[in-house]
């Protein structure tokens, strides 16, 4: 449900007798195609993979596209607004008549379109074919002007934002009754990996860190998220940790972490990491956690770099060095001075910056733009 009590609406459904028949007939044919494609174009996949993990298949978005449109449209809607291109902005472009706006996600343009020819062509079309492009990112925006040909004219950028009231550091009380409801001593210095436990979130080498920085820190404690189809992989972590002894300076969740669970650990935070190995948009996740007054220690990446130029502070790492993410986050802990400035500037630049209603503002001012040249 949206801030103002609208529902928001799943255009999916359940598919007709005739819809399954075409997801059967169609879909198997591109599933073939996808399959011939991943021997053809071993190597483009396999670059693809060595980033990312997986490779989604085309064989289940174009299928799908036009019963996924003609759902939408039957909801009579103002304007459609699609988010992640792979699998909903073919569905989006469909959408024909109403405005059409997509927010792509940066696995959409950086990766999975370069899979193959036929995802690339499906995502570029999708892209092309939409009325308004939302990236969250200002090097997003110059990638899909220059890899996709799109005109700077139907591309805004707008970021997330920050809730700042909600966002913000703990005090003394909130602190210490976080640390009691997830059981962790209140004296230690809290170290927490804000991404998902998955690879291509850098989960692998995060937790690599936290075990060698644990042995030369007896007061930190260390936590790690967990998302959808993670539970396998934290439950390893957590045998691996066990055999280590380390378990008991650990706190692993599995499967999906509540959104409010995520605003209490930012918010008592000391160090917080994202080890993103693959191109990443304007993430929330660390705008929320710098705001929230946790020292940033960042893969480094173009668009975090774009936000230093505005006056963003962090400590930037090779997302594989785990020498040199041991060495940031002793630096951290080292350097009281230095953590207090990056603290205060991350305040100021998110104030400046990145607060969530001026955002929001920024987003409903494109979209009536976008519905007043159909004069909805």
């Amino acid at each position: 449900m949206l801030p103002d009590g609208t529902g928001v609406v799943s255009a999916l459904g359940d598919p007709t007798s005739a819809e399954r028949i075409t997801y059967r007939l169609l879909g198997g044919a591109l599933d073939r195609a996808w399959k011939l494609s991943r021997w053809i174009e071993r190597g483009r996949h396999a670059r693809v993979e060595a980033r990312a993990g997986e490779c989604p298949t085309f064989a289940c978005p174009i299928p799908r596209a036009g019963a996924v449109a003609r759902r939408a449209l039957a909801l009579r809607p103002r304007f459609v607004f699609g988010m992640e291109v792979f699998q909903y902005g073919l569905a989006t472009a469909l959408c024909r008549g109403v405005p059409r706006i997509l927010m792509p996600w940066g696995g959409d343009i950086y990766l999975y379109a370069e899979a193959s020819a036929v995802s690339f062509n499906m995502v570029r079309r999708a892209l092309s074919r939409v009325d308004l492009l939302c990236p969250s990112a200002k090097t997003a925006a110059s990638h899909l002007a220059v890899r996709f040909g799109i005109p700077a004219s139907r591309i805004r950028t707008i970021s997330w934002g920050v809730d700042r009231p909600r966002f913000r550091r703990a005090d003394t009380g909130r602190r210490e009754e976080t640390f009691a409801r997830f059981g962790i001593d209140p004296s230690r210095r809290l170290f927490l990996n804000v991404r998902r436990f998955l690879p291509i979130w850098g989960c692998d080498v995060a937790l690599e860190v936290f075990r060698r920085y644990a042995r030369v820190d007896p007061a930190a404690h260390f936590v790690m998220l967990g998302g959808i189809g993670t539970e396998g992989m934290v439950r390893e972590a957590r045998e691996a940790l066990r055999a280590d002894g380390l378990e008991g300076r650990f706190t692993l969740f599995e499967g999906d972490t509540a959104f409010d669970d995520c605003i209490d650990l930012m918010a008592v935070a000391d160090v917080f990491l994202s080890l993103m190995r693959v191109p990443d948009m304007r993430s929330a996740s660390i705008v929320q956690a710098s705001y929230a007054g946790g020292i940033p220690v960042l893969s480094d990446q173009p668009e975090y770099r774009e936000m230093e130029r505005d006056g963003f502070r962090a400590l930037f790492v090779d997302p594989v060095d785990t020498d040199g993410i041991v060495a940031a986050l002793r630096e951290c802990v080292g350097k009281p001075w230095l953590a207090e400035e990056i603290r205060a500037a991350n305040e100021r630049y998110i104030d400046e910056h990145e607060d969530h209603e001026v955002q929001m503002a920024r987003l409903r001012e494109a979209i009536e733009e976008v519905c007043g040249k159909y004069g909805v």
